[in-house]
């Protein structure tokens, strides 16, 4: 089983494909790219794991790009035909580094 773990973006996002034991690749493409090579191909029996970096609000005004950031996340989402997890950018950031208050 291999996992696909997003980061995405407005326009280009970085993805990583990990075998449990070592990533496999790591891109950092257009979204319409990877929409294209991370999912072509699935099938229903599909047993991938999709993480993917999902935004949160921030409690401001919201700008554009994290709304298109939002928009694609749910383009992968739809596009992915196995397990799906979202993970905040908080808990990404608690993982790596102990803490959530860190850049």
């Amino acid at each position: 089983m291999l996992i696909i773990g997003i980061d995405p973006g407005p326009e280009m996002s970085a993805v990583v494909t990990l075998d449990g034991a070592s990533i496999r690749s790591a891109e950092y493409e257009s979204n319409t790219n990877v929409l294209t090579f991370a999912f072509l191909g699935q099938n229903e029996s599909c047993k991938d794991t999709l993480a993917i970096e999902y935004p949160e609000g921030r409690g401001m005004p919201t700008p554009q790009s994290l709304i298109d950031t939002a928009f694609w996340c749910g383009i992968f989402a739809e596009a992915h035909q196995g397990p799906f997890h979202r993970y905040h950018p908080r808990d990404i950031r608690a993982h790596f580094c102990g803490t959530s208050k860190c850049n």
